[in-house]
């Protein structure tokens, strides 16, 4: 701020700098500089983020480290109730890591809005877009059987989020993840029970992989996404592979769902080749799938940008 070219003045005692900044921005910038209380921002409107984006573009300019961190988590609050405002002023200060704050859903409205100007709800998927959402088993009240995993020698039971049971091995658990089996409990009976998060498709598939006699055919897209997360999550180091090799089949047919999981799950070396099979796709702006509403927005703007330069 000081080395800013200033006009000649014969008063040197009091120094007098000029600045470009408004009074509403200096005062909150200059909170962050003195023993005062740093200021606050809480009304959630649109007046209040733009505040804070001039703030944010005046504490980049003056570098001040500590003042640009605060302002960034402010802005992040933001990004849920008004996508459209902070994406924008994301891209005015050249900050686009705060995309990552926004689900690749918002964006891609963002791209259909600016292409055809007509007006969306950015925060919700539309009508349209939530037809096109492909279906997952939903929970039920009662409780079944997996037909293929219900062995009579089995020593631990499996819930999964939709409610259904396999009656598996505790001995081939233990082998394929011992990440797994950290939350065992027993119940009254003395049996061992399991309760997982994942739904009953994605489970049956895991399992397949480490039993003999069985297969992991009839894999859509959508459970590859699931499956990849899951086997991850769990630290299954054979079924990551085979995982992988199946999504790698699937990116002809689905390159946008298979980045985007290979992506969110950290496999950058695979989804650069679903991006590079990507650019011979059609234009994937064009593209819906119900899962961007889970994935940030940057990994999304990342293969856009990627086809964009190629």
């Amino acid at each position: 701020m000081f080395s800013l070219p200033q006009p000649p003045s014969s008063d040197t005692t009091k120094p007098v700098i000029v600045i470009t900044e408004s009074s509403k921005v200096l005062d909150p910038l200059l909170r962050f500089c003195y023993p005062v209380d740093y200021p606050k921002f809480p009304d959630n409107n649109y007046d209040t983020l733009a505040l804070i984006g001039d703030t944010l573009e005046a504490a980049l300019k003056y570098q001040l480290t500590v003042a640009t961190k605060i302002l960034r988590g402010h802005l992040r609050i933001f990004s849920k109730d008004h996508p459209l405002h902070t994406y924008a002023i994301a891209c005015r200060l050249h900050y686009i890591q705060e995309m990552s704050n926004i689900s690749a859903g918002v964006y891609y409205r963002l791209i259909q809005f600016v292409r055809t100007g007509v007006h969306t709800s950015f925060c919700v998927p539309s009508k349209t877009e939530c037809s096109a959402s492909l279906s997952h088993p939903l929970p039920t009240d009662s409780t079944t059987v997996s037909k293929e995993f219900d062995f009579p020698d089995s020593d631990i039971t499996i819930l999964s989020s939709d409610n259904v049971e396999f009656r598996i091995h505790q001995l081939i658990l233990r082998l394929a993840s011992p990440t797994m089996m950290e939350n065992l409990s027993t119940n009254e009976e003395g049996k061992h029970r399991l309760l997982l998060p994942e739904d009953s498709r994605t489970l049956s598939k895991i399992f397949s992989l480490y039993y003999p006699g069985t297969d992991v055919d009839d894999v859509d897209a959508t459970l590859a996404l699931s499956l990849l997360s899951a086997v991850r999550k769990y630290k299954m180091v054979k079924a990551t592979k085979t995982v992988k090799i199946l999504m790698t089949e699937k990116m002809h047919t689905d390159p946008l769902r298979m980045y985007l999981a290979f992506t969110r799950n950290e496999c950058l070396e695979d989804a650069a080749i679903v991006a590079r099979n990507a650019l011979f796709q059609k234009p994937l702006q064009e593209l819906y799938i119900s899962e961007m509403e889970d994935i940030s927005a940057e990994m999304y703007y990342q293969l856009l940008e990627y086809r964009h330069q190629c």
